[in-house]
């Protein structure tokens, strides 16, 4: 059953988490989530784009807040509120303090979570 949804969701055998094409030129994305990202091949001390479209901004929230950190939460923990982007919900520029990956999740102004199923999103760094 578990390589049944691996297949269906496209999740990899390395990280257990789908992540974008790494061509320095395109945004990476989590696409039945609508979150996305550029660059796609993240470094450590890169700035990071991230831009959000999913279940919060259906629901109309008015604001929506970026909680992350690095390495499996371990370190830099932080929430920001993302700027508005037109019709394309959501953004927010971060500067990339892990080692290994970028560690997020959602949530809006009256507390409502996107979390990704519980799963967060992991964006493995290069």
């Amino acid at each position: 059953m578990y390589n049944f949804l691996k297949n269906i969701f496209g999740i990899n055998d390395t990280n257990d988490q789908e992540v974008g094409s790494f061509d320095d030129y395109e945004a990476g994305s989590f696409d039945e989530h609508r979150v996305t990202w550029r660059p796609t091949m993240v470094r450590s001390g890169d700035t990071i784009h991230i831009n959000y479209q999913g279940l919060l901004k259906d629901a109309n929230a008015q604001d929506v807040y970026l909680h992350y950190g690095f390495d499996s939460w371990s370190k830099g923990l932080d929430t920001a509120k993302m700027e508005k982007e037109n019709q394309d919900g959501f953004g927010i520029d971060i500067h990339v303090d892990g080692n290994h990956e970028i560690n997020f999740c959602f949530k809006d102004d009256t507390n409502h979570w996107d979390n990704n199923d519980g799963f967060n999103w992991n964006v493995p760094l290069q």
